[in-house]
């Protein structure tokens, strides 16, 4: 796939239904051609800022939710304590360090996306938005699906056994995996 001059972070994609349904009689979901391609264009640059929104989102959640447990689980220290206030004093540190848990994901994975290259990939890499079975992923970290560009995208990881069936593929490469066929529509 080429990319225009000057459009380090773009991929340019035809919307679904604009391809020709029989232009690739091997898919069932039809790969677009070079023409179809050109006339829409995907700013992987507002995708990243997308996923770093969805995370740092997730991060404050976090982070409040843990703050509300410990202004709740503090036990007034200017009471007379007992086997019981101590026990529970105990129980709710443990609660708190798995509050702790989910923060320091979001943060790695934040750190994660920002030190990731974008850029245009000709291969499914780090970094490459791909379309598959109608549907697009980034290769950065694990998301819950998210709206970009008018589109829907799901962020995978470089540990997802979908990325590890399909690294270094080009774009209308096919597979197998689990027995299913993977026909790679797109890739930048």
């Amino acid at each position: 796939m080429s990319f225009p001059p000057n459009s380090r972070d773009q991929l340019q994609v035809p919307p679904r239904a604009s391809w020709n349904a029989g232009s690739a009689s091997h898919c069932p979901n039809s790969a677009p051609t070079i023409d179809e391609i050109a006339k829409t264009t995907m700013n992987k640059t507002k995708i990243r800022e997308a996923l770093l929104s969805l995370e740092a989102e997730k991060l404050a959640y976090s982070e409040q939710a843990y703050k509300e447990y410990l202004a709740g689980a503090a036990r007034d220290r200017s009471e007379p304590s007992d086997q019981d206030a101590e026990s529970q004093e105990f129980e709710s540190s443990e609660v708190a360090t798995a509050f702790e848990c989910p923060i320091h994901s979001y943060e790695a994975a934040i750190a994660k996306i920002k030190e990731i290259d974008f850029g245009p990939k000709e291969t499914i890499s780090e970094g490459a938005l791909f379309r598959l079975s109608g549907r697009w992923f980034i290769v950065a970290v694990a998301s819950e699906a998210f709206q970009a560009e008018g589109v829907t995208i799901m962020g995978i990881s470089t540990q997802a056994p979908l990325y590890q069936a399909i690294e270094g593929f080009r774009a209308e490469g096919m597979t197998t995996s689990n027995g299913k066929k993977i026909f790679i529509e797109a890739v930048g």
